[in-house]
C-alpha cells in the first residue's frame, strides 16, 4: 500500500493540468525567446530547460510520480530497439500519405549551431522534458485511471497534435504510440526518453547531412531498410508488451 508521503501516479485532472502546463511553457517560452531576438536553438534549450525546471517543481510540491525510475532491462532494450526504427517508419509514412506541411523553419533550425550543441537541443533536452509531460504524466495518469490502449492512443494523438505541421504529426505519431506503450507497460519514462533520445539523434544526423555515406546506403535500398526497421520497432514493441498492464 503506498504511504500517503510517497509520489503517487497523476489523477486524471493532474494528468491533464500537467500536459497542458508544459505544453504552454515550451510554446509561450520560445515565443517570447524568439520576440526577444533569441536564436531559435537556443530558445528551444531554455524552453525546454524551463519547462524540465517546472515540472519537476510541481511534481515535488504536489507529490506527484512522473516515472522517473530504472525499468527492468528489457524495457530499456526495448526502448533502444524503438529509437533506432521508428524514424525510417515515419520517413515513409510521410513519403506515402505526402501531408502537406512547410518544414523550411523547422530545417533552419536543425541547421543552427554546431552538431553537439544541436544535439543537445534538439535530442537530448527534447527526449527529457516532451517525455515528462506526454509519458511521465499523461500517458502514466491516463493508464491508471482507465484501459491502457486508451493511455497509449490519446497521448501518441496528443503527441502528433503538440507538433502542429501536419508532416511532422503524421510522422511522430508511431513513435508516439510506441512511447506510450512503453511508459504504461514499464511504469518509467527512462525506456522512452532513451527511444526519443535516439529517434531524434539519427534524424538530426541525417538532415544535417553528417554521414553522407549512410544516407546514399539508406536511400539505395529503401525497401530493405524499411523491413529492418518494422521488425526492429515490432520487436521493440513486442518486448514493451510483454510488461504489467
Amino acid at each position: 500500500m503506498t504511504s500517503p508521503t510517497e509520489p503517487r501516479t497523476p489523477s486524471l485532472y493532474q494528468a491533464v493540468a500537467i500536459t497542458g502546463l508544459g505544453v504552454a511553457t515550451i510554446y509561450g517560452l520560445q515565443l517570447v525567446l524568439a520576440a526577444a531576438g533569441v536564436l531559435a536553438i537556443v530558445a528551444s534549450s531554455l524552453a525546454d530547460l524551463g519547462t524540465l525546471g517546472l515540472l519537476v517543481w510541481v511534481a515535488r510540491r504536489r507529490r506527484i510520480d512522473l516515472g522517473l525510475r530504472v525499468p527492468p532491462a528489457r524495457f530499456l532494450a526495448a526502448g533502444l530497439l524503438v529509437g533506432l526504427s521508428a524514424w525510417y517508419v515515419a520517413l515513409q509514412l510521410v513519403l506515402w500519405l505526402q501531408p502537406p506541411g512547410d518544414e523550411k523553419v523547422l530545417q533552419k533550425v536543425v541547421e543552427q549551431g554546431s552538431i553537439g550543441s544541436a544535439f543537445v537541443a534538439l535530442a537530448v533536452l527534447p527526449a527529457i522534458a516532451e517525455e515528462l509531460v506526454f509519458r511521465g504524466a499523461l500517458a502514466r495518469g491516463l493508464a491508471a485511471h482507465g484501459p491502457a490502449w486508451r493511455a497509449v492512443l490519446v497521448s501518441g494523438c496528443a503527441f502528433a497534435a503538440y507538433h502542429l505541421i501536419p508532416s511532422q504529426m503524421v510522422g511522430v505519431l508511431p513513435l508516439g504510440l510506441a512511447l506510450g506503450l512503453l511508459a504504461v507497460k514499464s511504469g518509467s519514462v527512462v525506456p522512452g526518453m532513451i527511444a526519443h533520445l535516439v529517434n531524434n539523434a539519427i534524424a538530426l544526423v541525417l538532415s544535417r547531412d553528417e554521414l553522407p555515406g549512410l544516407s546514399r546506403e539508406l536511400g539505395a535500398r529503401p525497401e530493405i531498410t524499411l523491413v529492418a526497421a518494422l521488425v526492429l520497432l515490432g520487436c521493440g514493441v513486442m518486448l514493451s508488451a510483454r510488461g504489467p498492464a
